[in-house]
């Protein structure tokens, strides 16, 4: 959206990889950005209206009346926002804790997304080995991914060893 890059996207990244390595397929299987945007909307719910107006690339991705522009090549049928909820895409997770971190680092608006002090606080890293692993530099994202692979496997549902065992296709199906 031609948005300012600043540490939101980071907590952003964050989010993204573990959904990944929780599940062994991406998240947003998009293939242009278009059709991310409507991966977006469809689990995250509609984009705020603040994120639309200071988008610096606005025309590529919404109309005139802020509607998105759907992809050429959209593999989605029908995009309503929020219509796909995250545990869903998550294929099931069960677990609340994790959900919940993933949520706040994905949520849209990155004035409301998690700060990294405020996920050194949260439930599901404060439950795992990480805190202690970050406690002298907390605002490293990069540190706090060395270590994630340890805290999936014991808490999500498939875990790391999932990711070699299975193949998707590019819609995050198994095949």
């Amino acid at each position: 959206m031609g948005l300012p890059y600043s540490q939101p996207a980071d907590m952003w990244s964050v989010g993204c990889i573990l959904a990944e390595l929780s599940t062994g397929r991406p998240l947003l299987p998009a293939f242009d950005e278009n059709e991310l945007m409507e991966f977006f909307q469809l689990i995250f719910g509609t984009i705020p209206e603040q994120m639309i107006t200071d988008a610096k690339k606005k025309k590529q991705f919404f109309d005139k009346r802020n509607n998105p522009i759907r992809s050429k090549r959209s593999r989605l049928r029908k995009v309503k926002a929020g219509s796909l909820k995250l545990q869903a895409a998550l294929h099931g997770e069960e677990d609340i804790e994790f959900l919940s971190f993933i949520a706040r680092c994905l949520t849209l608006d990155p004035a409301l997304r998690i700060t990294p002090e405020e996920a050194l606080e949260h439930p599901f890293i404060k439950r795992s080995q990480l805190k202690s692993v970050l406690k002298n530099n907390e605002s490293t994202v990069v540190s706090l991914l060395g270590n994630l692979g340890k805290n999936l496997s014991r808490s999500s549902k498939h875990g790391l060893a999932g990711l070699k065992a299975k193949s998707f296709d590019t819609l995050g199906k198994e095949k």
